[in-house]
């Protein structure tokens, strides 16, 4: 009877103990709230990355339903992500969840992986620089769009020298459609133009992967980052967006999803 009484006196205080750190636990968690102007449409639950008047980086939960552009709401502050490291999140080819940056990707690659590059930082020069950001982005994105341009400005040169060649010599013999001989190079000259293009994009790329990888400390070489690039330039894109999102750095799409940038944060007492 005494042995039990003995456990039986020791057994409370281990609830008692037990029932207070709990209970003082509890008391201090403050739940922390936040006002923000949304830069983008958000769903509710959706983590937004903002920024304290201190100078401090926190997340912020939209609430549910959601929220519009440009609209003001309280949002509660919830832990930031722990980042992964030493390893990719997920393969390549883990596709399909990465919304409206999955459509940027396929629609103007080069649009996706200015986002990435402006979310690290990381300069069309091949090195990390931040004060090059938008000159980055306008580069990137504005590089194809110049080519474009450029080929279809040929495209009808090409063809108004054709006509004008066919309607001198009807009765002639047929010439060749592409390229005519009178048009002086300019076939040539995209050719060149496009192919040194699309090297750039290629070595750029490959450095970026370089930068995300050394980011997060994963293991691999120069060498794999451009056959990845090479091999699958949208599945790249994909996977950086994918890892980056889960380690709580999430990349914008130019204006089609989250900001690349903290939104300032009002705290709420």
């Amino acid at each position: 009877a005494h042995c039990s009484h003995n456990s039986y006196d020791l057994r409370i205080p281990a609830l008692i103990i037990t029932g207070i750190m709990a209970s003082s636990e509890n008391t201090t968690m403050i739940k922390r709230t936040w006002q923000l102007l949304a830069p983008a449409n958000y769903p509710g639950g959706r983590r937004i990355e903002a920024l304290t008047p201190e100078g401090n980086t926190i997340f912020v939960k939209v609430p549910e339903p959601g929220v519009a552009r440009g609209t003001t709401f309280v949002g509660e502050e919830i832990p930031k992500p722990q980042p992964v490291t030493e390893r990719w999140h997920d393969a390549i080819c883990n596709c399909g969840s990465e919304g409206t940056f999955c459509c940027l990707v396929f629609l103007w690659p080069a649009a996706a992986w200015a986002s990435i590059m402006d979310k690290i930082g990381f300069s069309f020069l091949g090195h990390i620089n931040p004060s090059l950001r938008q000159a980055t982005f306008v580069i990137m994105v504005g590089a194809p769009i110049i080519l474009i341009i450029h080929q279809f400005q040929k495209m009808h040169q090409v063809l108004a020298l054709q006509a004008k060649a066919a309607s001198s010599s009807a009765a002639g013999p047929s010439k060749p459609q592409f390229p005519p001989e009178a048009d002086d190079g300019a076939w040539m000259d995209l050719t060149l133009v496009a192919a040194l293009l699309s090297w750039y994009f290629i070595i750029i790329f490959t450095l970026t992967r370089r930068a995300v990888r050394k980011m997060y400390k994963i293991r691999g070489n120069c060498c794999t980052d451009c056959l990845w690039v090479y091999c699958c330039p949208c599945c790249t894109p994909l996977q950086l967006y994918r890892h980056m999102r889960r380690s709580g750095d999430q990349v914008g799409s130019c204006g089609c999803g989250a900001p690349n940038r903290p939104v300032n944060a009002t705290e709420v007492v």
